[in-house]
């Protein structure tokens, strides 16, 4: 009996251990969303804010995080292009063996060693094999090079356009998530409406069951009450297979495996402005920006092809130690130490050739721009009309609504008379419910269509107040 005791306030204490540990899981996540990627070992749902959701989707998402990374790289080619004005130095270290005599002796002079004999005609015909270990130490300076200059530029333009691109990727995910969010609470409305079909589809069906039981009604008006009952729950279960889908989608998009929904709901917004206004914005887009810079590269892809009618000069010193029986001896030494200039006069015109290609490359891409800006002008206005759409059909889902209640409310009445039949309450309660979820579909239309007129105009980090 005390045995027996024990374990159970053994299993009491493990069971608030593992409560307060959850408690204390759930605290941090929502106190540090920001500073700590989300896993889907440490939870299995959470509920959290919409602006903690947008925030923490920055910092974890998989794509912005590898685009983050490709942007660091493309910084690095900065650095590299850098790299051809700085000094270069290298170390060598080569072996030979010959019996050229005048390779033969030419080492052997490096090598210190030379002597007399060695110029006598038999031997310097017929040196022998003649072994040399070269150790250099190498030094290279660019003075000059236009190709190089031209590249510097080239790799500061396409960073600038990639962080552009970053900024819209960011945008693009922001978007993302607020729909994401927006299609949760909406599955939660639907869900709430098809719970409330069930309930009055019930009580009808009580009802008729009731009546028929009392002779005062048909076996059929049953029938098809229960036919409406289990109509209804099989739309539960695909609302409710919707939301859990929709809760999966969110944590994707915030690189967790659990399911995600949050506490509140998306700021509602507003059609305020025409739609030039809107249209004005998106011209100004980051992708906009970005690819507007790379028209701008294209024109440095041009005299980056037309340096090559220009010199290179450059400097170049080695200090070269010669052994001939191990590496990286130093029987004998010397330096060299000079300057070149390289020019090629004449290459066939393939430089010709590959500035002109530049130049259609360079009207290739303000043509693709241009293209761009018409597309994403239409887009705005395309979202724009469906936005006036879906305000239009609000207003008469709003009033088709409120004729199904009040229609609802006579059939009832009616039947309970003994007026209608019991199909006609069947009917008028799945148009009551059809008015409601179109209503709730009209509302989610509607923002879904706002959000993306804010992205599409390029301001949906402004709107929603998120700090870039």
């Amino acid at each position: 009996m005390y045995s027996c005791g024990v374990e159970l306030k053994k299993k009491i204490v493990l069971i608030l251990v593992i409560l307060l540990l959850n408690i204390c899981s759930l605290n941090v996540f929502g106190q540090d969303a920001l500073n700590q990627s989300v896993s889907a070992d440490n939870f299995l749902s959470y509920t959290i804010p919409f602006q903690t959701a947008v925030q923490c989707s920055l910092k974890n998402n998989s794509s912005i995080k590898a685009f983050r990374n490709h942007l660091h790289a493309t910084e690095k080619d900065i650095g590299i292009a850098k790299s051809e004005f700085l000094p270069h130095a290298k170390f060598r270290e080569d072996f030979e063996v010959t019996n050229n005599p005048i390779e033969a002796f030419t080492i052997k002079l490096n090598q210190t060693r030379a002597a007399a004999k060695d110029l006598a005609f038999g031997t310097l015909d017929f040196p022998g094999a003649t072994l040399n270990f070269l150790t250099s130490l190498i030094a290279e300076q660019t003075f000059f090079d236009k190709k190089s200059a031209v590249g510097i530029k080239i790799a500061k333009k396409a960073y600038s356009a990639d962080e552009c691109m970053y900024v819209k990727k960011k945008e693009e995910l922001v978007n993302k998530v607020a729909q994401a969010c927006l299609k949760i609470n909406t599955d939660k409305e639907i869900i709430k409406v098809v719970e409330e079909g069930i309930k009055d589809a019930t009580e009808d069906l009580e009802i008729a069951q009731d009546r028929y039981n009392k002779k005062k009604g048909l076996y059929s008006d049953v029938f098809r009450a229960q036919s409406a009952v289990e109509e209804r729950q099989q739309r539960l279960i695909s609302a409710n297979k919707n939301l859990d889908v929709a809760k999966k989608n969110l944590g994707l998009l915030l690189s967790t495996e659990s399911p995600m929904e949050i506490s509140d709901s998306v700021p509602e917004i507003k059609l305020d402005n025409d739609v030039t206004y809107y249209q004005h914005l998106a011209a100004f887009r980051s992708d906009i920006k970005a690819m507007e810079k790379r028209v701008e590269n294209t024109q440095n892809n041009i005299k980056y092809e037309q340096a090559d009618w220009y010199p290179t000069l450059k400097a170049v010193a080695s200090y070269n130690f010669y052994d001939p029986f191990y590496p990286f001896g130093g029987l004998g030494n010397n330096y060299i130490a000079g300057a070149f200039l390289k020019w090629d006069i004449f290459d066939g015109n393939k430089r010709k050739y590959e500035i002109e290609k530049a130049k259609y490359q360079a009207e290739e891409a303000k043509e693709y721009l241009e293209g761009y800006k018409k597309d994403v002008n239409f887009k705005v206005y395309e979202t724009y009309a469906n936005i006036v759409e879906h305000q239009k059909n609000l207003e008469y889902a709003i009033k088709s609504k409120k004729a199904a209640e009040e229609s609802q409310i006579q059939i009832e009445k009616s039947w309970s008379e003994s007026v209608l039949p019991f199909v006609a309450v069947i009917d008028s309660q799945d148009n009551l419910d059809r008015a409601k979820l179109n209503l709730i579909n009209n509302r989610f239309d509607i923002q879904e269509d706002l959000i993306t007129l804010l992205y599409e105009s390029g301001i949906i980090y402004q709107t929603f107040g998120i700090e870039y």
